[in-house]
């Protein structure tokens, strides 16, 4: 979520964000060419975004940025990614592949995704071209599988874990992520991650 929103000294069109990535996360900063979508930077405040955490740390604009906000692009227009009916318990979640034809189990899914591992700007840039906007507004990857978040429900006081006992698995679920709300979803089509 973003916290807090300021133009650069540098340009209009790059912000220096403050983002909430829930409590196990913290706070980081991050640099976002936003301002030609968002000319005020009051509009991005409390926003829910998708953030990619482990892109090597860089100086833009004169702002050091640990992270990375995703928008989804096409014909000069931008529009955030979000999860769908995003909340406070959403904050931190990590984000995979989801298929119904998988293994419905969103925790044994986390659980066997692979550890993250640090990306420099082009193995992220790389790994986006792999990212579409759906005509229904989700975001794929590899053109047929939906990006979700796995969140556990808030009310349960397990901890995510390694333990096979289900009685020790949280209740979780899956919730997809897609191109902010818009009237025009059909518009953003096979528009570009990045």
């Amino acid at each position: 979520r973003i916290m807090q929103c300021n133009k650069t000294a540098q340009s209009d069109q790059l912000y220096q964000l403050v983002l909430d990535l829930g409590p196990e996360e913290g706070s980081r900063q991050a640099a976002a060419n936003l301002g030609h979508a968002f000319p005020m930077t009051s509009d991005l405040l409390g926003r829910f975004v998708v953030v990619c955490c482990n892109v090597e740390r860089a100086v833009l604009g004169g702002v050091q940025s640990e992270a990375m906000v995703l928008v989804a692009e096409k014909k000069a227009r931008t529009a955030l990614l979000t999860v769908r009916h995003a909340n406070e318990a959403m904050l931190g979640a990590r984000l995979l592949p989801w298929s119904a034809s998988e293994s419905g189990n969103p925790h044994t899914a986390l659980m066997n995704a692979a550890p993250l591992s640090p990306l420099d700007r082009k193995g992220l840039q790389s790994r986006l071209k792999e990212l579409r906007v759906r005509d229904d507004g989700v975001v794929i990857w590899k053109q047929n599988k939906p990006l979700a978040a796995v969140v556990r429900d808030p009310d349960d006081p397990r901890p995510l874990g390694t333990s096979s006992d289900p009685a020790m698995k949280p209740s979780t679920a899956w919730v997809v992520v897609s191109a902010e709300a818009s009237l025009d979803v059909g518009f953003w089509n096979n528009a570009r991650v990045r």
